[in-house]
């Protein structure tokens, strides 16, 4: 893959990452549209390893009070127990929560992700979960927890099933046009948590996630498949500036409860990816 494209996609990877519109979803029309038939896993990595940069970034006091936390209560695990380290400290909760809500993406990731990536990346398909994205984000996006009409619940009240509920919904994001930040978002605020720890909850979630994909999928660098590493460093690198200036755009868009807006483009672009990808099957 060119540099050029790489740089395009890029820019699309740091846009779409944290607007809840899917961006693994984007990339995959972009490369159909460029003819590449087969969907360029190591690249998305790589770029969502940029976003991760602006992830940390933003949240950078929140992810060192967490690892300060972990390390001052790692000596207490064995006398405290689970149900004791829970209760020690807020930032040690908040890290087991996290972990409790990536475990869903990661077994369904581990024993399907390989499939799901042959058999649900046609570009019709991709359109299709789009529309239910948009359709997860309209119905959340109205909710009264996301228009400030009730106080939510913060982020030190929430529950291992609350984080249990909104990891299954990231799981689900492991699909291309499902959005991993429009449906953890949705279903925290479904589940009644205030609009700006719902976001919090959610980016600070795709630590772990993004973590764990780069992982499995940065073998592929020694086999030579993908682009030169030159490329993709470079695509990290504009994806994490880009990823940087949209989520700051996207926490301003959650305060205002603005989030079923995006429901349109959402609905839109799933439509044209539909009538554009069947129309090209049938070619």
């Amino acid at each position: 893959m060119a540099l050029g494209l790489i740089l395009l996609l890029a820019v699309l990877q740091g846009v779409t990452e944290f607007l809840p519109v899917s961006s693994s979803g984007h990339l995959r029309l972009m490369q159909a549209v460029f003819g590449i038939s087969d969907p360029q896993t190591l690249v998305d990595v790589m770029l969502h390893l940029g976003t991760l940069v602006a992830v940390i970034l933003v949240y950078r006091r929140e992810v060192a009070r967490i690892l300060k936390s972990l390390v001052r209560s790692a000596g207490h695990l064995r006398s405290a127990g689970h149900r004791g380290l829970l209760q020690k400290e807020p930032e040690t909760r908040l890290a087991l929560l996290l972990l409790l809500g990536t475990a869903p993406a990661a077994l369904v990731g581990l024993s399907l992700g390989a499939t799901m990536e042959r058999a649900l990346t046609a570009p019709h398909l991709v359109g299709l979960f789009l529309l239910l994205n948009g359709t997860v984000l309209f119905v959340a996006g109205r909710s009264r927890a996301a228009q400030g009409e009730r106080p939510g619940r913060r982020l030190h009240e929430l529950t291992p099933r609350d984080a249990l509920i909104i990891g299954v919904a990231q799981s689900f994001a492991l699909l291309r046009g499902i959005s991993r930040s429009g449906s953890t978002i949705s279903v925290a605020l479904l589940c009644g948590v205030e609009r700006e720890d719902a976001a919090r909850f959610s980016f600070l979630l795709s630590i772990p996630a993004i973590l764990g994909a780069a992982t499995l999928e940065l073998r592929h660098l020694e086999r030579g498949e993908g682009a030169a590493l030159s490329a993709l460093v470079l695509g990290a690198l504009a994806a994490a500036v880009v990823g940087w200036l949209a989520l700051k755009a996207l926490l301003q868009v959650v305060r205002r409860g603005r989030l079923a807006g995006f429901a349109w483009y959402c609905w839109g672009v799933g439509l044209l990816a539909i009538v554009l990808g069947l129309a090209g099957g049938r070619g």
